[in-house]
């Protein structure tokens, strides 16, 4: 730690680092064959009941339950 410029490098390493890590997680680093895999669930889709139909009702009380 003698080096007096320690603590700003790596303060811009971590920064470095962390903007990487952030393209990669949002895909932009596809175009260097770089990237999360994608994942997509398309039998999901197809098997989806309609969501926007269902009604929730509130849960019963804990006292009238035996």
């Amino acid at each position: 730690m003698k080096h007096p410029f320690f603590w700003r490098n790596t303060a811009v390493v971590l920064v470095v680092i962390n903007l990487l890590f952030w393209a990669w997680t949002q895909g932009y680093l596809r175009l260097l064959g770089v990237g999360p895999q994608r994942v997509q669930e398309p039998e999901r889709l197809s098997a989806q009941l309609q969501a926007e139909a269902m009604t929730l009702k509130p849960a019963a009380s804990a006292a009238s339950q035996p």
